[in-house]
């Protein structure tokens, strides 16, 4: 049965909000309907040839069927998900199997920030009033399911209780700091510990606080006794509490004062999260005059009076407060104080509670908030505004673009010259601080370090850094446009014995293949004496045997020895049921690398790609056909084995191998001219002595030669290569 994408009845598999749950339920079983989930599972066993070289037509249409349903598997798989997701998945669409592995980790990863908000949404379950009670707990159960799939298996039950400690300490906080819990979740990617969730809490309690009430009296509404139990068994009859006006007790232990300091806590919190954001009606209708940057514009519509300029408050003091401007944005307040004001008449004013949003490039004068909060009359005529309050009098005249602006200067703390309120509105003209996160912005995202330096040294003119604030470690487009892969850089733990640990990988297909029909080969290294083998194979199904010979050459040569792993990149060669099923049975575990990391495997890697290269060049020398690469491949390998390494500078792999130093005085240049004495009996007449012809190395693990441009009776001196 053929499956069709377009007959499927549920939601192929998309990134944001993530179906994986349900749509890994709807693939389990349109694949089983399909006969197609052991292929996805890594269950349906990869048939073996008895005769590697010589399949039988049986054989061929057995592994022929195998692959079928393997590639109908991952065609499935492929179609059945969103091509955001496709990208994920992109190289490893050949295997259902790794397929399914990485989707997967993908959308369950076993990390703490998706436990804890799976197991937030199973605490916060709550029935419906008109709910089924059996329909309220299929949801409990789902989503405790849910929770379940996320937990990894090596999560200890002290894992999970300490674990469950902290999500109900940083489920326990307020909404204010919801900041703490993020970084709790980004910090401890793993898993949650309580060390992490008490440094986050410690850090927290000991931030300078902008705004809101004081930790100090938040600390005071509750006194804790400091009274030992036995006293408190012992306390006299004459005690009273001044708070609930009882005998018995006094004011630091009465649980009623507790009982009503909660309560106030509580309220206070409800009162800082739902604190309203200030509102500034016109403040979308940026000027480009520069004097009329000094200019306040009265706004009916702004809860407060608000500047972007620094340099006009006489008093000032920092806070955060959030400011939603006309076109519906928000911006945010970096402090507050007073403002100096001379009227008309010469009268000197002070407006207070003036707002200092540098993103703002106009000064709002809050109509709003002289009437509400500081009993002002409003009145208005062809004339202009007028602020009533008793004998105080604040006019505003209309401007041009439907505006009024106050009739009123600002005394500035450090009055600015006529010449400089250019060079004033020049620096507003920026809503930002000069800070070196603006300067490495300014500078196309460049290094922050070149930035700097570039301003302190003065190599540079028009820069100036005004905060001593440091630039943010974290810059999100710089994080997009220059990640790389992280390579760990930490020596690897090397191998105590011979065939302790095997690297292997696959090369191939070439280009062309070899005369004996050969499209790939097969390295193995032992880890702890770097001697190299190459083994030539026509298929890559053919790797199982491949190893099989190896295994028996190698534990031959080291009697008493086994190998004990085998380090791959997990393709499809390694993971085959037959090879799991010999590995398991020869005691071998296998270490396969997570996909896309081909630097885990880098020994055999590296190696092929050395051999690939230096192949090249002695084919390009001796200018023999490409079609020879496997003799150029044995001839490396063969004088890689007899030559020191980096990592074992005072031996060669073959010394370690076979416990001898090497002989190499018959060592020729790889494609020279030979002469080859032809034996009488391989020829009915008489020969001359020598006959020349195009000499390569053959490496053996003996020595040995191997010519070209013998006749038809000596063509058997082309001995196959196993290295």
């Amino acid at each position: 049965m053929v499956f069709d994408a377009s007959k499927k009845t549920f939601d192929s598999l998309r990134g944001s909000p993530s179906n994986y749950t349900s749509w890994k339920l709807n693939i389990e079983a349109v694949a089983k309907t399909h006969r197609l989930w052991r292929s996805i599972q890594g269950r349906q066993v990869e048939p073996e040839y008895v005769d590697a070289e010589a399949p039988t037509a049986a054989e061929i249409s057995a592994h022929d069927d195998w692959e079928d349903l393997r590639d109908q598997a991952a065609g499935m798989l492929w179609l059945c998900i969103e091509p955001d997701q496709q990208e994920h998945i992109k190289n490893v669409r050949n295997s259902p199997v790794r397929m399914w592995d990485t989707l997967e980790n993908l959308h369950q990863a076993k990390t703490a920030a998706p436990r804890f908000a799976s197991l937030i949404n199973l605490l916060n379950v709550v029935r419906a009033d008109d709910e089924p009670l059996m329909k309220f707990l299929a949801r409990v159960t789902k989503l405790g399911g849910e929770w379940r799939e996320l937990l990894p298996p090596t999560l200890s039950l002290n894992q999970l209780a300490e674990e469950l400690q902290c999500v109900t300490a940083v489920r326990g906080i307020s909404d204010s700091h919801e900041t703490v819990a993020t970084n709790i979740l980004q910090n401890n990617v793993d898993k949650l510990t309580i060390d992490a969730v008490r440094t986050a809490f410690y850090t927290e309690d000991n931030r300078p606080v902008i705004s809101g009430s004081s930790p100090a009296a938040m600390r005071a509404s509750y006194t804790p006794s400091l009274a030992s139990p036995s006293s408190s068994s012992s306390r006299s009859a004459d005690e009273h509490c001044d708070f609930c006006n009882r005998d018995g007790h006094t004011e630091a232990n009465c649980f009623s004062k507790q009982s009503a300091a909660k309560k106030a806590k509580e309220r206070t919190a409800a009162k800082l999260r739902t604190k309203k954001e200030e509102t500034a009606k016109v403040a979308s209708r940026l000027t480009s005059s520069p004097c009329a940057m000094l200019d306040w514009i009265v706004d009916t519509g702004a809860s407060r009076h608000m500047t972007s300029f620094r340099q006009l408050f006489a008093t000032y003091k920092p806070c955060t407060v959030p400011v939603r401007l006309a076109d519906d944005s928000v911006v945010y307040a970096e402090g507050v104080g007073s403002v100096n004001f001379r009227l008309q008449n010469g009268q000197e004013v002070k407006l207070t509670e003036v707002l200092h949003v540098p993103a703002l490039r106009a000064n709002l004068f809050s109509a709003l908030f002289l009437v509400r909060t500081r009993e002002f009359v409003l009145r208005g005529d062809l004339s202009g505004m007028k602020f009533t309050r008793g004998n105080l009098t604040l006019t505003a005249r209309y401007a041009t673009d439907d505006t009024a602006i106050l009739c009123a200067t600002v005394i500035e703390p450090q009055p600015i010259a006529p010449a400089g309120i250019c060079a004033l509105y020049a620096t507003q003209k920026s809503t930002l601080v000069y800070d070196e996160s603006l300067w490495h912005r300014r500078f196309a995202h460049l290094s922050v370090n070149r930035v700097r330096g570039a301003i302190e040294e003065g190599l540079v003119t028009g820069a100036r850094i005004s905060s001593s604030k440091p630039a943010d470690p974290i810059c999100e487009p710089c994080i997009a446009g220059k990640q790389h892969r992280h390579i760990s850089r930490e020596p690897r733990t090397r191998a105590t014995r011979p065939l302790e640990l095997i690297h292997s990988d696959l090369k191939g297909p070439m280009q062309v293949k070899s005369p004996e029909g050969y499209l790939y080969w097969v390295t193995f290294i032992d880890d702890f004496t770097e001697a190299k083998a190459v083994y030539y194979l026509r298929r890559k199904s053919e790797t199982h045997g491949a190893f099989r010979q190896y295994k028996e050459h190698a534990e031959a040569t080291h009697p008493g020895q086994r190998i004990a792993y085998l380090q791959n990149d997990g393709g499809g060669e390694y993971i085959g049921e037959a090879f799991k099923r010999d590995l398991a049975k020869w005691g071998i575990m296998s270490r396969e690398t997570e996909p896309g990391e081909p630097h885990q495997n880098g020994v055999a890697e590296r190696a092929n790609r050395t051999l690939e290269e230096g192949a090249t060049a002695l084919l390009q020398e001796s200018k023999l056909p490409p079609s020879l690469w496997t003799y150029a491949v044995s001839a490396l390998t063969y004088c890689y084995n007899r030559l020191p390494t980096s990592l074992s500078p005072s031996s060669t792999p073959y010394h370690g191998w076979h416990n001898r130093k090497p002989e190499v005085g018959h060592l020729r240049i790889f494609g020279c001219l030979a002469y080859v004495l032809i034996p009488k009996k391989e020829t009915q007449t008489p020969p001359a002595k020598d006959t020349v012809n195009d000499l390569h190395r053959l490496p053996l693990w003996d020595e040995g030669m191997a010519l070209l441009g013998l006749s038809e009776a000596a063509s058997h001196c082309l001995v196959p290569c196993i290295v």
